[in-house]
């Protein structure tokens, strides 16, 4: 954590020095104005000193503005990162009434914002080689598309364990992220999963799986007993008006199973993140594989 703190004060510096050129540009109007408003051509000697005074004091109120502006950001700063790194995995099989051969992945929603973005990370354990990918991302509820993301390899860094060089490129990383964040409007908060069906605003919305099997032309019993015999899926949201698609897909080769794991409501609209998983084969075993999908609660029915 002392290290992370170490990148905030260095944030803290950065806010500074951007405010300070404004300071600089503001004093340089003033300095031009009073010069051009006198009456004079030549200023006396008592009227540059009053500039002076003049420009030292608004020069001192603005340099204590500065640094609260960039305490204030700082703590801010402070805050989210310590919230990222600090906040509990969710468990997304919690629900599930199978317990997977793998779970690598180690998911965290952090956070949203009131225009259908969310941001979380995904911190996977790699099977086989060994070592930890963690993936940050910012990702579209409406279109149900990634819309930035940023990987950190501890591989690249020479492994994760006791590493001064993996947990400074960490503390960057998260920064950067942080950055992103704030560019997209991202609010950082906990936000609960929850069992479906979805149960919100009075209403009713089933969350059902519409799973296609291969076909005995196209796939051999053998490589079912491997892969799955799952050929493609659907997912549907149905409630009192009516229904509709809010997910299809094929997969190249199959899947043993897909299910739906739960739900997050959004606290900025009347959207849910349904959280799918596909169950596939991978490395030695099968692991389970997690989707997100956006859906309103309300429109779209029929």
């Amino acid at each position: 954590m002392s290290d992370l703190i170490m990148q905030i004060k260095i944030k803290k510096r950065i806010y500074k020095k951007k405010i300070t050129g404004l300071i600089i540009l503001l004093v340089g109007v003033i300095i031009i104005f009073n010069s051009c408003s006198g009456k004079k051509e030549n200023a006396t000697q008592t009227e540059i000193v009053t500039l002076q005074n003049e420009t030292e004091s608004i020069t001192d109120i603005i340099d204590n503005s500065n640094n609260q502006i960039a305490d204030k950001q700082a703590l801010h700063l402070a805050s989210d990162a310590q919230f990222i790194t600090e906040i509990s995995a969710i468990n997304l099989n919690k629900y599930l009434d199978f317990e997977p051969m793998y779970t690598w992945s180690e998911i965290k929603i952090l956070g949203w914002s009131s225009d259908s973005k969310i941001a979380y990370s995904d911190k996977k354990y790699m099977d086989g080689r060994g070592g930890i990918i963690t993936t940050v991302v910012i990702f579209d509820l409406v279109n149900d598309k990634i819309l930035w993301e940023n990987a950190l390899d501890s591989e690249d860094y020479g492994g994760y364990d006791d590493n001064i060089i993996y947990d400074n490129a960490f503390n960057n990383f998260i920064m950067n992220f942080i950055d992103i964040c704030g560019i997209n409007k991202i609010e950082f908060l906990k936000t609960e999963f929850l069992k479906s069906p979805i149960i919100h605003n009075n209403q009713t919305v089933n969350i059902t799986v519409d799973k296609k099997e291969k076909s005995d032309d196209d796939w051999e019993e053998d490589m079912s007993s491997i892969f799955g015999n799952i050929g493609s899926y659907k997912i549907i949201a149905e409630n009192q008006i009516g229904k509709k698609i809010i997910h299809e897909k094929s997969f190249r080769l199959a899947a043993v199973n897909v299910v739906v794991c739960g739900y997050f409501i959004s606290p900025f609209e009347d959207r849910a993140l349904i959280v799918i998983g596909e169950y596939v084969r991978v490395f030695e075993g099968c692991d389970i594989e997690y989707k997100f999908i956006g859906c309103h609660l309300s429109n779209g029915f029929r």
